[in-house]
């Protein structure tokens, strides 16, 4: 039994977009028919990261970044990452952009809360860490020093 040229170059096409698709998953490194768990991340600066680098917690690696945007009215950069459904991230986390660009190596760190707090719900949006600049802390400590 011959085959038609239209059956032959549509299951190739179908085969191609499984390729695809698993290969996609494949080096983002989550699971092939899992659904992920959906979480936000807001910068004031997105150091070069991009679609696809890692997203890291206590240093190992728990997802990728789906897309990095510019939310036009605060000027802040707006992140999708893509987590492991089996991740747990706790109420009470940051998340911050770790790496270099100029090496390539820049990834998501998610800094994560309190164990005991109940899992963050898909959709949040993680903040930075506050963090206090060294002259502000010196200045709080130079009264004890003096």
């Amino acid at each position: 039994m011959e085959y038609s040229k239209e059956l032959k170059v549509g299951a190739a096409i179908v085969l191609a977009a499984v390729a695809l698709f698993v290969g996609i998953r494949f080096f983002q490194n989550l699971p092939l028919f899992e659904s992920t768990y959906t979480l936000y991340a807001k910068f004031d600066d997105a150091n070069g990261l991009v679609s696809g680098n890692p997203v890291r917690m206590k240093g190992v690696n728990v997802g990728s970044v789906e897309s990095v945007d510019l939310d036009p009215k605060s000027q802040t950069v707006r992140v999708q990452l893509r987590l492991k459904p089996d991740s747990y991230v706790p109420k009470e986390s940051h998340a911050k952009v770790s790496g270099f660009s100029a090496l390539g190596g820049v990834h998501v760190t998610i800094l994560p809360g309190p164990r005991d707090n109940p899992r963050l719900p898909p959709g949040t949006t993680l903040s930075p860490p506050e963090t206090t600049s060294s002259l502000s802390r010196l200045t709080e400590q130079a009264p004890v020093l003096i």
